[in-house]
């Protein structure tokens, strides 16, 4: 990583800022200049910002997203493919992070990355979201629905981003799947008035330890939040090491959380 000479397998690439020369080993070792090789251009393919009663039905989104704010309300994504949503390596860190760093790089791109839901009376359904470094829907905003959804492969670069990040009060999650995440499939940041229900989520904490399926933390008091009928399933990760003790769970309450209803869930495999 960052070293033109690390550049050894094929489909790894290196850009070198100073001269402006992109370094790409295509599939084959073949000559790069011999093929077609294309970059990401722009990071939105919608941009929702202070707009409201749109509707975007039945569209296919490559390498880009969705982005709305505290502004937008009222919008519809339904039947949405989108893939490699948001893509980033760095996980810069603060000079003031009382954590020497590890606070910050924790949640780097929490909240600006996937699709990134503010404002209220927002929904997407439907929809397919794949392949995020981080979020596969960032929900900040209060009061919206995220239901019927497939999420998967996300948080590749392993931090606290989520396939639903929910950071704001009296959102509806519910029948949704949510498989294969660098570290928990729903990170609740939010616990007021949540309904977290009939979703299935498995394959989660790929590539952390210490977290869930289903994550909550730190020292929240959830009122009017229910977690239920979930299926919640093969937590296991690929990373070993000091942290083998540390729980993988699926659902975590951590550092000082309560008052979360959590009731007629299955578990197995966790």
């Amino acid at each position: 990583y960052g070293s033109l000479n690390a550049l050894d397998v094929e489909r790894e690439w290196f850009y070198d800022s100073a001269a402006r020369i992109l370094y790409f080993m295509p599939p084959g070792q073949v000559n790069p200049n011999t093929v077609d090789v294309r970059a990401k251009r722009r990071q939105y393919a919608f941009d929702l910002r202070g707009k409201n009663g749109i509707r975007i039905e039945s569209l296919a989104i490559f390498a880009s997203t969705v982005v709305t704010d505290e502004n937008s309300s009222n919008n519809t994504l339904d039947h949405i493919n989108a893939q490699y949503v948001s893509h980033f390596t760095d996980l810069p860190t603060a000079s003031d992070d009382p954590g020497g760093g590890k606070f910050s790089i924790i949640q780097v791109h929490t909240k600006d990355t996937g699709i990134v839901l503010y404002g209220t009376g927002n929904v997407i359904q439907n929809s397919t979201i794949a392949y995020s470094a981080g979020d596969g829907i960032a929900l900040e905003g209060g009061n919206n629905t995220v239901i019927n959804n497939l999420i998967h492969h996300i948080d590749y670069i392993g931090n606290y981003s989520s396939g639903i990040n929910l950071d704001a009060d009296g959102n509806t999650i519910q029948h949704n799947t949510i498989h294969d995440v660098g570290r928990q499939a729903i990170l609740a940041n939010s616990v007021v008035n949540e309904d977290i229900g009939n979703n299935n989520l498995f394959n989660a904490m790929k590539l952390s330890r210490d977290g869930g399926e289903i994550y909550g933390c730190c020292n929240q008091a959830a009122s009017g939040t229910r977690i239920h009928h979930n299926w919640i399933h093969d937590t296991a990760s690929l990373v070993s090491g000091h942290g083998d003790l540390l729980p993988l769970a699926g659902i975590y309450v951590d550092a000082g959380g309560s008052g979360f209803h959590i009731d007629q869930n299955v578990f197995w495999n966790n």
